[in-house]
């Protein structure tokens, strides 16, 4: 079964005729096109063809196709099929081939063949045979499975395309247009397209197009279209008139390219020259120089001059690699560094350049290229800068930074000897004073069981102050002591079960339990990355502290909870003791630090101290939200166990 063409709507108006209406299609088209006769010869080729294929129309037009091109296009493949088009109305379907020619590299061509008869005629008719390079689409499958086989060729090309009737109303758009603008084809048809055209582009573009209707010019221009985002992009316009036996214009074929990133290019350029131009004019604390494509200097500022002591008329024309130390000049430094900008476009320095006058000065340069808008390598700029006194404060700061260094080493070995002898101090004090203590304690016993009655009220009284104070001293050392650990000791952490530590807690202390108190356990509780004994310390001093800061007539009640929040885990002992005043919250963890008199509630100031440094050492935190008279809750959060 015959494919459909290629080129919808071609294939009939060449079978009416090849004239000047199927001709100026042929020229209008991209692709390069071919008419052969029944013999094989070239009876008509496009400016696409002649263009592709370095070819003329002396030396292609009534030729056999084998022979042009230096008999490049001798492929007996495609001879094969292209004999059978005529006497059997066959036609060949993207047919590939490697087209080597005497020059340049092989290509990939994409061949469309089709029989065309012109009524008439004997019935011999013509071969329209359509060439596709599709070398730079080799690797293209996956979007040739996903678009049509044989789609437009206005929908197949990156630009916008569109037609138009003679008097400039456009009657087709293909789908770029409509993806470009976000608008529907109906809405581009007409005059209604103009709205897309940026304002200031209007009327010198309705102007030109009007004088090209009517022939007098080409319409060939540049103007900006606004996209779907509502930006506006820089499009190249071309549009060809097809024309009839006498002359007549009968549709306009014209195409539109995105050429903004060139637009841009050249504005940034020109802009950049401007700037170049102030500022080679203008600074004066800057070497500003420009070398050609070899490395000689071609411009010179004041600043350069001033820098480096060559008047412009002495540099000009001479190798920048005068600028450089002589070890430089020798080791290449000067071509290495134009090497970089070409490679990479721009070269960094920092190093020592030589004045006139064999001075030298340190600086920080920057070499860049020049290129045209072809991309050719025009030159280089640089722009060089005096930094000798910086360098000489950078080098000043660093000894500074040295020895500021060594001295924070001495300080902080001295500093570390300090904490560890005063570390050592206080365990040894703290140690050899509970000696003396308990023999105080043990005569003030005695004193008391055997001399209590002879001491009458007054000093059984003063005894008993002398106990009690010697057991709050007790405390202190024993609380003292256990800080003193918890800040040395060394933790090894690893996956603690709370059941099991919080179960141990609570039989620990005879006034956690019933009657002297009630403590609610919401099970389950997690298991924490921790060390069990100082999480046990921890949970000791917040219960013993829910149930010493109670009111005498109230019972203690302690509800312990832990929650699950990513990997952490938070425990909670909250009480219904006296609670504290919300601006001592902030300080209820430090050392020694008392909200209530000892009178009214023992205490030392150190358990919460301990509380925090004990949960810092296994890498958490420990907080506390509380309300005066209605009791707190103390937290504890640490990394939940894996």
């Amino acid at each position: 079964m015959n494919q459909p063409p290629r080129f919808p709507g071609l294939e009939d108006l060449l079978t009416k005729a090849i004239d000047a209406t199927a001709l100026s299609i042929i020229e209008t088209m991209r692709e390069p096109l071919l008419v052969l006769g029944a013999d094989m010869r070239v009876e008509r080729a496009n400016r696409s063809f002649y263009a592709a294929f370095n070819l003329s129309p002396e030396n292609t037009l009534g030729r056999f196709l084998h022979e042009i091109a230096d008999h490049t296009w001798d492929i007996e493949p495609l001879r094969r099929l292209l004999v059978d088009i005529l006497p059997k109305n066959t036609s060949v379907d993207d047919f590939e081939l490697e087209y080597r020619p005497r020059e340049g590299k092989p290509r990939l061509l994409l061949l469309n063949a089709r029989r065309i008869v012109r009524a008439g005629d004997d019935g011999k008719g013509w071969i329209l045979l359509a060439i596709e390079d599709s070398t730079d689409r080799r690797n293209l499958d996956v979007l040739r499975e996903n678009e049509k086989r044989y789609r437009t060729l206005a929908d197949s090309l990156p630009q916008l395309v569109w037609t138009c009737l003679p008097d400039g109303a456009l009657d087709y758009t293909n789908t770029r247009w409509t993806e470009y603008t976000g608008l529907p084809s109906e809405a581009l048809l007409g005059n209604r397209w103009r709205d897309t055209m940026h304002p200031t582009d209007r009327k010198d573009t309705y102007e030109r197009w009007i004088e090209a209707l009517k022939g007098n010019v080409t319409y060939d221009l540049e103007y900006r279209l606004r996209r779907h985002d509502g930006k506006y992009r820089w499009f190249k316009v071309r549009a060809v008139p097809l024309r009839g036996k006498d002359g007549e214009i009968i549709k306009w074929f014209g195409t539109s390219t995105d050429i903004d990133e060139q637009m841009t290019a050249q504005h940034l350029v020109e802009e950049s020259e401007r700037w170049l131009q102030l500022i080679m004019h203008s600074v004066q604390d800057f070497a500003i120089l420009t070398l050609d494509h070899e490395g000689m200097v071609s411009s010179w500022n004041s600043g350069a001059e001033a820098m480096f002591g060559y008047a412009e008329e002495e540099i000009l024309g001479r190798p920048a690699a005068l600028l450089f130390t002589p070890e430089d000049r020798d080791n290449g430094v000067p071509n290495r560094e134009m090497e970089t900008a070409r490679r990479e476009g721009a070269s960094l320095d920092e190093r020592w350049h030589q004045r006139k006058d064999g001075d030298r000065f340190f600086s920080s340069g920057t070499l860049r290229v020049i290129r045209d808008e072809t991309g050719e390598l025009r030159g280089f700029t640089k722009v060089v800068r005096d930094i000798t006194d910086w360098k000489r404060q950078q080098q000043e700061l660093q000894e500074a930074r040295d020895s500021l260094e060594m001295m924070v080493e001495e300080r902080t070995a001295q500093l570390q000897d300090t904490v560890q002898q005063l570390e050592t101090f206080s365990y040894s004090v703290s140690h050899d004073l509970r000696g003396p203590l308990r023999a105080m304690l043990g005569f003030a016993e005695v004193l008391r069981e055997d001399f209590g009655p002879e001491l009458g009220a007054t000093g059984g009284e003063y005894l008993g102050r002398i106990i009690s104070a010697a057991h709050r001293l007790d405390r202190l050392i024993n609380d003292i002591l256990l800080y003193s650990r918890t800040a040395r000791a060394n933790l090894l952490l690893h996956p603690v079960d709370l059941e099991k530590v919080v179960a141990d807690a609570i039989r620990e202390e005879p006034s956690f339990q019933p009657p002297r108190a009630e403590v609610e356990v919401v099970h389950p509780l997690p298991h924490v990355i921790g060390h069990d004994a100082s999480i046990m310390q921890c949970l000791v001093n917040l219960l013993s502290n829910a149930v010493k800061f109670v009111p005498p007539t109230r019972l203690p009640k302690i509800k312990i909870s832990a929650e699950k929040t990513g990997d952490t885990v938070r425990l909670t002992v909250e009480d219904n003791g006296v609670g504290i005043a919300q601006d001592d919250t902030k300080r209820i963890f430090r050392l020694f630090e008392r909200l209530h008199p000892s009178e009214n509630f023992e205490g030392t100031g150190i358990g919460l101290t301990i509380v925090r440094k004990a949960v810092e050492r296994m890498g958490g935190q420990v907080g506390v939200s509380s309300t005066e008279g209605e009791g707190s809750r103390f937290w504890i959060q640490l990394k939940a166990a894996p």
